[in-house]
């Protein structure tokens, strides 16, 4: 890895050493929403993790204690094989998440805050318009029609969300 990204991004090193560590497709992380002036403190700890089966993982996606961002997370390129961001789409990771956490065999979740979210009032989620409420909508059943048929036990709660 090259020094510049472990500097600028040690939340990122972090991510990628537990991958490499725990032979997991994703890592993912806590993340503190930040201000556009505002700093993340990177704590020098030992970062806990946690490796649950995709079983589990789905779960707790499904329950939101893990999140359908793409931006907290890093994956093994090998999973995203055919699955696609839908281009014109809002919310587009929610489209897809649940099919990642599918593929991936083993999900490793660090808990620590090693991602600054920086607030935007016009960005995509603090705006709305009816594009956006339809896409996410059209997420939500295509999220709970995949659970009809693989997960039927969880489509309850995607049913929540519709």
């Amino acid at each position: 890895m090259p020094d510049k990204l472990i500097y600028t991004s040690p939340g990122l090193y972090v991510l990628l050493k537990t991958i490499e560590d725990t032979k997991c497709n994703i890592a993912e992380c806590r993340f503190k929403r930040i201000s556009k002036m505002e700093q993340i403190d990177f704590c020098d700890d030992i970062i806990e993790y946690t490796v649950l089966d995709k079983e589990n993982a789905i779960e707790k996606l499904t329950k939101n204690e893990y999140t359908h961002y793409v931006w907290n997370k890093i994956f093994k390129t090998a999973i995203f094989n055919g699955i696609r961001f839908i281009p014109g789409r809002y919310y587009e990771d929610i489209a897809i998440m649940y099919k990642l956490f599918e593929r991936a065999e083993r999900i490793a979740y660090v808990d620590a805050e090693l991602y600054g979210y920086c607030i935007n009032p016009d960005s995509i989620t603090n705006t709305h318009d009816d594009k956006k409420r339809e896409d996410i909508l059209l997420c939500w059943i295509e999220q709970y029609e995949y659970f009809k048929e693989k997960h039927p036990q969880l489509m309850e709660r995607c049913l929540e969300k519709i």
